[in-house]
Formats: structure tokens, sequence, C-alpha cells
């Protein structure tokens, strides 16, 4: 896969232009921003002067390439690497002193940490508006590459790309998902070029109950258009951050949050909005700015390293324009037996499912230090969460649960993964609320939050960073519950037979929770009825027929409520 990332420096700005692109030709501009002075025109990482607080260390964008085992090669190239155009501002490159002296290196680093590949891009014109090799590596180690870019003197206005691909970049080669560390520039600071300029990321969210988005010197004040939009997964959550929610000038103030806005993006369920998320960002005006995404775990203040921590991966589109794969989690609730919502001292049964979805080509490896697991609390706050076996997998070894009616965590390795395919664990819980204030949860949080661990589809074991973890994952719960009523209510309805009509004479029995047991007899038209019964609890009812068979029927009674029953096999319980 090719990615163009491009840059562009006004006064001591240089701003980064990423692009999808193939063979030949100026690349399609979507740009990414750096410069190598002062903070004010719209650069955190790269400042060193200007005032305020920016990052100290690691003063470079970095991109990695991920590349699975069995690439037959490995081509990095970078588009137009000088600084240098024979008319200032010709496809947005510009002199902004009497000379182009603007030096910038581009890095390839191999997943052992090597140096595989340096380009110096300055003022050499043969260099200009075409592709130049930056690294042509055979039967590349897999893993994850890393490209550095970095601006070591000079103010000049600079354009350049950089694809990666196995030989063929256009969409009919191996795909190689490319994604930013921590950090994106976006806008440009031509007034011929595209305003709004819009760019498209996939921030990989693993972890967490929620997203926090950050931006840097967006100016909304003069520049008022901007938006950015984030959407998950599925598509079933979206929201829009309007203008007057991003941030406006990069000037000091003495704050150290100066310049930044701060975006909690999250939902009731975020439990199941893991994976790549779409991220749509466009600027306005003749203006550039900084873009991270991080957990919820980030607080809302000023990043301060690259990478920085609780950040994700943000993830550029394919060859075709995109959204990229990659292992992505879900874990659901089914209600099995009891009152649903719960009640409070009454007792009721979920299966929870975990699943690990790998659409990518290329097989996951879990082991048995790099597994799922998923804690059952046992004592909250507000119930009792215990661990009811029922346990099972569509591969892999489960290694370790708690006791029945215990807490603890369920292990599972469910080994390798293939591409395109799932895998799955489900385990019982019984739920019985102490009490009703807040939400309960079914699952661990914190250091006992769910998590997979694995390598991912590069299957470098020895590259940290090729070992995922999806996770701590937010507590799956149970948003409401409700307390019993003393209220006594009635439960009455109909025994009917084959034929429509109703079974006179017939036996129907109630026990509640305790084990007491009524019984009531249909009349002649096959109706029954139990006045007095207690609301807020459990019943078994079931009849006695020695000319039909009758499913029991288990359920939670709060209210009047009316029950028939037909024989088996011949239609459906009904409830009203």
């Amino acid at each position: 896969m090719k990615k163009v990332f491009k840059y562009m420096q006004y006064t001591c700005l240089i701003l980064f232009i990423l692009s999808i692109t193939f063979a030949g030709g100026t690349p399609n501009q979507q740009w990414l921003v750096q410069q190598t002075n002062t903070r004010a025109q719209g650069d955190y990482v790269s400042a060193n002067s200007g005032g305020g607080q920016y990052i100290t260390a690691n003063k470079y964008y970095s991109f990695f390439i991920e590349v699975p085992p069995g690439t037959s090669n490995l081509v990095v190239e970078i588009y137009d690497p000088n600084i240098y155009e024979a008319t200032s501002g010709d496809i947005g490159e510009q002199q902004n002193t009497n000379a182009w002296d603007t030096i910038t290196t581009y890095t390839l680093i191999s997943p052992n940490g090597t140096v595989a590949a340096t380009l110096t891009g300055d003022n050499n014109s043969a260099n200009n508006q075409t592709w130049v090799t930056l690294a042509n590596i055979a039967n590349p180690t897999n893993g994850h590459w890393e490209v550095r870019v970095q601006v070591s003197s000079g103010n000049d206005v600079n354009i350049y790309g950089i694809r990666a691909h196995d030989g063929d970049p256009t969409s009919g080669g191996r795909e190689l998902n490319v994604y930013a560390e921590s950090y994106v520039s976006v806008g440009h600071t031509g007034n011929s070029l595209p305003n709004p300029k819009q760019h498209t990321f996939y921030p990989y969210v693993i972890r967490g109950c929620g997203l926090r988005e950050m931006d840097f010197d967006f100016d909304i004040r003069t520049n008022p258009g901007s938006q950015i939009t984030f959407a998950s997964p599925d598509g079933s959550f979206n929201t829009t951050l309007a203008s007057n929610s991003l941030s406006g000038s990069a000037q000091a103030n003495g704050t150290g949050n100066d310049g930044w806005a701060f975006n909690l993006i999250t939902s009731n369920d975020f439990s199941s909005l893991y994976g790549l998320w779409t991220q749509t960002i466009t600027i306005a005006g003749n203006n550039q700015g900084i873009c991270l995404v991080t957990s919820d775990a980030h607080p809302a203040s000023a990043p301060t390293t690259q990478p920085e921590n609780d950040s994700f991966r943000l993830y550029l589109p394919t060859d075709a324009g995109t959204k990229p794969v990659k292992p992505q989690v879900t874990q659901t609730i089914t209600h099995i037996s009891g009152p649903n919502p719960p009640a409070v001292n009454l007792d009721s049964f979920y299966d929870l499912t975990f699943t690990i979805q790998n659409p990518t080509p290329y097989p996951i490896q879990f082991s048995t230090t790099n597994n799922f697991s998923s804690f059952v609390p046992g004592t909250t706050s507000n119930a009792q969460v215990t661990y009811q076996g029922n346990i099972t997998t569509t591969q892999g070894n489960v290694t370790s649960t708690p006791a029945i009616n215990g807490s603890g965590s369920v292990i599972w390795n469910p080994g390798i993964v293939p591409g395109n395919t799932n895998a799955s664990v489900k385990y019982r819980v019984k739920v019985r609320p102490t009490n009703c204030p807040s939400a309960i949860d079914l699952t661990g949080n914190g250091n006992n939050a769910t998590k997979f661990t694995f390598v991912d589809e590069t299957g470098n074991t020895s590259q940290s960073r090729a070992t995922l973890q999806i996770g701590g994952l937010c507590p799956l719960k149970l948003n409401t519950c409700v307390v019993p009523s003393a209220a006594a209510v009635t439960v009455s309805g109909r025994v009917i037979g084959p034929n429509g009509r109703g079974l006179p004479g017939t036996l129907v029995s109630m026990t509640d929770g305790n084990g007491n047991l009524r019984m009531a007899t249909t009349n002649a038209f096959g109706f029954y009825r139990f006045t007095d019964v207690s609301a807020g609890e459990v019943y078994i009812f079931q009849v006695s027929s020695k000319r039909y068979e009758f499913q029991p029927v288990t359920m939670y009674v709060s209210e009047d409520t009316t029950l028939n029953f037909v024989p088996e096999g011949f239609s459906i319980i009904k409830r009203y």
C-alpha cells in the first residue's frame, strides 16, 4: 500500500501532506504539518520556541508500515524529497528567505530498531516532483517498520510524499497498513489550495470507555468553518464537533493548555464500540493545526511526549481510499432467566459472550501468556455477581475459571485465529442486586478489565508493538434494576386444548422462590386465577394433565399478569 505524506512550511512552518496515490503523477493532497521553530504556526511537536508548552523530545512525526509474513519486497519511496521549486509557490513549495535552505531527513527503521535507510531532502533540483526510492528491501523482516520525517533547519515551504508497497504501488499489490503514531497535523497555507481542507483517519480504539479528541491551534475565531466528525466501527454511533468545540489560537497564556481543545466522546454502551473508528477533519482557512485521539483515561490537558501516553494509532486509508481492516472485539450480554432487569434480592442469570474478529488475510496468535482474560466481580457496591459455569468456546482451551458461585478470572487461550475468521468464549453469571442506585458491572475494571492479548497479523513475536492488547475494555453493565413491590397482584389465564377449547378441572401450580406451593383448578371453560400474589418475585407455573404435556414457565411477576397455556408442540405459550 502506498501512503503520501506532505508538508509545507510558512515562516518556520513545514506542512506535511498525506494522500493515497498510485505510481506516477502528483499526489492528491491530504495535509500533515511540521515546523522547526515557533508553535504559533500550528505545530506542537516540532516547535522549540514561541512560548508555552510543546514536545521536548522525539521531535519528529512517526509513521509505521505493517509488513506481514511472506512479503516479497518492501519498497518505500519519497515523492519530491527536495525543498526546491523553480518558481516559489509552485505545487505549494515556497521560499521564505533569499535561498532554498531547508533540510529534511527521511529515515526508515526496521522492526529490530536498526536504521535501514536514510534520505536527505535539500535544494537538489534533480529530485524535484518525482518519486525517489528510500529503500527497496527483498524479503523484509515481518513486523512494524517506522518512517521518521524530521526537519533539521530552514524555513521554506515544502511538499513531499511517502508511499510503501511490495513492488506494485497500485491496489493490485499486497496491502500494507500504515498508521501515524499519536500525532497528525492538518491544514495548509496556500491560498490557491482547497478551502476548507478535509482529512480522513481511522483511530484504532482498543481500550477504555470513551475516546478523547484533542486538537491544537485551529484558530476557530478567524476560521469558523472547521469541524471534526467521528463514526464508530459499525456506524451505529456518530457525532460531530462543531467549530465552537475546537481550539483557538496557539498564543501562550500561561495555562499549559493554551491552544488546545479537549472533547470526550462516549456512549451508554461503549462496550461494543472497539475497532477502527472513522475521523473526518475539516479545517477551514489558510490554517493548520495538530490532532490526536486518546482513550478517556487521558486527562484534559496538553500532551507532553512522543508517542503520547494513552493515545490511539491513526490508520490511513487503503490503496483504494477506504478503511483498512484490523482485528476487533465484541462483548455481549444475553438474559437467560430470572427478572430482567434484575430485581433486588432476587437471582437473574446472564450469558456473557466475548468474540475476537480477525478480518485480515493473515493469522493472529494467542498463547498461554498472550491470552483472553475476563473478571467475574463477586461482591460489588450494589450486587453479587458470581460465576455459574456453562462455559463454551469455538476453539482453543480454557485454562482457568472461578469456582461455581465464586469470583475471579476466566482465562482462555484461543490459539491461532486464521484470517477472516472469529473466535468466541461464553460463560454464565448470576446477578443478585443488593440495591439499585447505579448500573451493575458484570465484568471487571481497572487492572481487572477484560483484555485480549495476541501477536498481530505481522506475526513478529520479538517486536513489542507487534503484540497487541485490546483492552482493558469498558465493563459489561446492566444499566437498570428494580426494587420489588410488596403489593399483591393477580395471575390468571386459561389452559387450552389443541382444539382451542378450555380444559376444565386441570390443576395449575405456582411455586415461589422459597418453595411455597399454591394450586388452582380450572373452571368449566378452562380459566384459573391466583389472587394476592406478592409482586416482585420469580414464580414457576406448571400444568398437570393426564392427556397433554405442558411446558413449565418461570417468570418474574411485578403486576397483574395473564398467562395462558397450550399443550407442548401445538403452539407457543402466550404472555399478556
